[in-house]
């Protein structure tokens, strides 16, 4: 009988230790999930407050352009010929400001692939 009731006790673990890495795993989703997300989140929304005319923006639907006017909550953007008025919340980066962008070692070009068709 007593072999029956050491089995029972050890089999349920430490409760300050179940909570501890429960913490531990709280930690770990915050730093490296939580926390840039919050930061990147921030630094968007300082850009959308600080659209100035003549910025180079990239809307969330992939259109470049410049903006042109600014109301209060949405953006006039000319893009080659044609004027769009997008809300702020659309704008989702400036190019020019963007250091983690994809660039080519040669120093952005674009690359022009042609269709060969004939």
């Amino acid at each position: 009988m007593n072999i029956a009731i050491l089995e029972g006790a050890a089999g349920q673990g430490n409760p300050m230790m179940t909570l501890l890495m429960f913490g531990a795993m709280f930690a770990v989703v915050y730093f490296f999930m939580l926390r840039p997300q919050s930061k990147k989140r921030k630094k968007e929304e300082e850009e959308r407050k600080n659209l100035a005319k003549g910025d180079k923006v990239i809307t969330l639907g992939g259109i470049y352009g410049k903006v042109t006017k600014i109301d209060d909550e949405s953006v006039v953007i000319l893009s080659q010929d044609s004027k769009i008025r997008v809300a702020k919340n659309a704008i989702t980066l400036n190019p020019d400001q963007d250091s983690s962008s994809s660039k080519d070692k040669d120093g952005g070009a674009e690359e022009v692939i042609e269709d060969s068709k004939s």
